[in-house]
């Protein structure tokens, strides 16, 4: 595999030691933090200047964050940077489909000639499970809507197609030609994605009441934080990505121990401010792997097995070992509470929660209305015809459903499946599920096998707890958990780690060698926990 020199630009930040480079960045990062305190003191008063301030504060330190990262690439921070981007677009602007479709436009071009030629690249997707998850069902949906004359729905799943193809070219590119790693890039992408949505949203960070977009969806969540106004992004959306952070750096020993403590701190705060239950699961399932991923390694070194470098932290005693294993599970109990208890896991997500908070004893729907959509998924499939079973549903390009008790007619949201199998079903019929059960299943071959970094395993398998109430694994324009999952499946395969799949067994001594300070972390050891 051809090599390129990772740009000497990062890390931007030295993560071990202060140097001119910090000064300036905080001298700038005072700046910003000043503005925002007088822009915000200016335009209501002194205290909101200082909640803005704060905000502002966090912005910068996130920042801060992302320029102390080793390993990352031009490459993979740019097509992580697009799909976030893209995503936040398409929430700023719900009313305006024409900016989106620009952004979507302007960034596939862009790849589009970056790529070329495509084929070289092309081949190799199929051999990827994240890609037959996020991709396989585009075309077999556009040979639905061809065959049953739909030929509006069919061109525009071919644009979706094509933008979300070439985002996946644009990782098997990047890795290609750094020779590097893409996921720390994508996760860089999304830590400026998460500063950018705090200096914004600075002025509401702190607030009750929060900027949201116009239509139904953000007037019914102002409870929760979206960004400001200009840049704004789906609550779930935004906590997802802070998950995604720390899945990737938290554990990995090539990361210093204050980014890894950082990330998990970052996470914690996204849920916090944007209320998710979704990624608060995703987070407790991810905590529990790490505990049997711990628990697994502990078994092999009292049985004195070789234990092969997983690139997690190595502790010198059982005691440090059980540390580590608990730590996650008392931050995500940290964060239920910081969530309100068990209130919130039983609160309806359209009602205003500022002007008429929900309790346990005051619920409406719960499920925010997942259990009606599913039903009307499975009622239009049972009566669909017999191309549509096998290919997918024509009703929406993007499988969305349009329930009637949303509202009057011209103001029902476009509502996402939120259930990646029963998404698979709406987007490509019987066709899908089983692309959808081929692609897991790859995924978690290589997630499973001996040798494979931790944090691609703890992802991949608590990925599996995300399927009843998200349609993240599907992916599509703007899926960052997607992206993130390709650039990583691709690193294991195609990459350095896959020519070692099957590393040298180590003894945790020697595992606990920690990498120079100067050196760029040997990624393929990198290991995800939560």
């Amino acid at each position: 595999m051809a090599t390129q020199r990772v740009s000497p630009k990062f890390p931007v930040l030295d993560p071990d030691r202060w140097t001119s480079r910090h000064t300036r960045f905080a001298s700038i990062g005072a700046v910003i933090v000043a503005i925002a305190w007088l822009l915000e003191a200016a335009q209501n008063n002194a205290p909101n200047g200082t909640r803005a301030a704060i905000g502002a504060a966090l912005a910068v330190a996130v920042a801060g964050f992302a320029l102390s990262l080793r390993g990352v690439t031009w490459s993979g921070l740019g097509v992580g940077g697009f799909v976030v981007f893209s995503g936040i677009m398409s929430w700023t602007w719900t009313t305006t489909r024409e900016v989106t479709w620009s952004v979507y436009v302007i960034g596939a071009l862009l790849l589009i000639a970056w790529t070329f030629p495509w084929f070289r690249d092309a081949v190799r997707l199929p051999r990827l499970g994240a890609a037959w998850l996020g991709l396989a069902y585009w075309p077999l949906g556009i040979i639905s809507a061809l065959l049953t004359a739909n030929v509006s729905i069919a061109g525009q799943r071919v644009a979706y197609f094509g933008v979300s193809a070439v985002a996946a070219l644009g990782i098997l590119v990047a890795l290609r030609r750094s020779g590097r790693d893409p996921s720390i890039g994508v996760v860089t992408a999304f830590l400026f994605a998460i500063a950018a949505l705090f200096l914004v949203g600075s002025g509401n960070l702190l607030d009750d009441a929060h900027a949201v977009p116009d239509g139904p969806w953000g007037s019914a969540m102002t409870g929760r934080f979206w960004g400001g106004p200009g840049l704004l992004y789906h609550p779930n959306s935004l906590a997802l990505i802070g998950v995604l952070v720390t899945l990737r750096i938290a554990p990995d020993r090539a990361f210093a121990r204050w980014q890894r403590w950082s990330a998990m701190g970052l996470t914690t705060l996204v849920i916090l401010l944007t209320n998710s239950r979704t990624a608060w699961l995703f987070l407790v399932c991810a905590a529990g792997v790490h505990l049997l991923v711990l628990a697994r390694r502990q078994w092999r070194v009292r049985r004195g097995s070789d234990v092969p470098d997983d690139g997690l932290p190595v502790h010198s005693s059982f005691r440090e070992t059980a540390i580590a294993a608990v730590v996650p599970l008392l931050l995500v109990g940290m964060v239920f509470i910081g969530m309100g208890g068990v209130s919130s896991l039983f609160q309806s997500r359209y009602d205003n929660t500022v002007t008429t908070p929900s309790t346990t004893t005051e619920v409406k729907d719960y499920t925010s209305g997942r259990f009606d959509t599913w039903k009307q998924v499975i009622d239009e499939f049972e009566s669909d015809a017999v191309i549509a079973k096998i290919f997918g549903n024509n009703a929406d390009p993007r499988g969305a459903v349009v329930r009637d008790d949303t509202g009057p007619v011209g103001e029902r949201p476009e509502l996402t499946t939120d259930n990646s199998a029963i998404g698979s079903l709406r987007r490509a019929g019987i066709l899908g599920c089983v692309a959808f059960l081929f692609g897991l299943g790859l995924l978690l071959w290589r997630g499973l096998r001996r040798g494979a970094p931790a944090w691609f395993t703890i992802t991949v398998v608590s990925s599996l707890a995300t399927i009843p109430w998200a349609d993240w694994l599907l992916g599509g324009v703007g899926g960052t958990f997607w992206i993130f999952l390709l650039a990583a499946e691709a690193w294991i395969a195609f990459g350095s780690a896959a020519r070692t799949a099957e590393p040298t067994p180590t003894t945790p001594p020697e595992a606990a060698t920690p990498p120079h300070a100067d050196a760029r972390p040997p990624v393929v050891e990198g290991s995800a926990v939560v």
